[in-house]
């Protein structure tokens, strides 16, 4: 079905608008992406249902509120690795608050190599993974073309 121009496109991305983001009326714009990306309806609705539905605990607990949390969680992993094609004996998931304590987290296991670690950052990155080259014991700033020269099989830079 096309629009009056004979665009289909704009028609159903206005009937998507209104339907998932009733909060952008009156030609409202968001352009605050970097930060956090506007909720769907549907995912705010689906998740009040779930929510008031069913009991969740602590997930470090035994009670059953807290073993259906541990299932959820499990459930969510297993669909993470499946997305990614990772062999779960091989990979595991690890949530954490954000990407500043995910990037923490893996500093601070690779602080613990032996002979410590190198490590490569692309010029254009976030501060938090700028901080880590303090951890390293050696750390080189790179390029877009060096990302996609290693990417392509190049061998690290010296």
């Amino acid at each position: 079905m096309a629009d009056e121009d004979g665009s289909a496109y704009n028609g159903r991305i206005e009937a998507l608008r209104e339907k998932e983001y009733p909060m952008l009326k009156d030609d409202n714009i968001y352009l605050d992406h970097a930060g956090t990306t506007l909720y769907a309806k549907s995912l705010v609705d689906e998740f009040a249902v779930d929510m008031t539905t069913n009991l969740y605990g602590n997930p470090h607990s035994a009670s059953s509120s807290s073993q259906s949390s541990t299932a959820r969680i499990d459930d969510v992993r297993v669909q993470v690795l499946q997305l990614l094609n990772a062999d779960p004996t091989e990979f595991d998931v690890v949530f954490v608050a954000n990407a500043t304590a995910g990037i923490k987290l893996v500093a601070e296991a690779l602080r613990s190599a032996p002979g410590g670690f190198s490590f490569m950052y692309h010029q254009a990155c976030h501060t938090s993974l700028v901080g880590v080259r303090q951890e390293s014991r050696a750390s080189s700033c790179v390029d877009t073309d060096t990302v996609q020269n290693l990417v392509d099989g190049a061998p690290l830079p010296e």
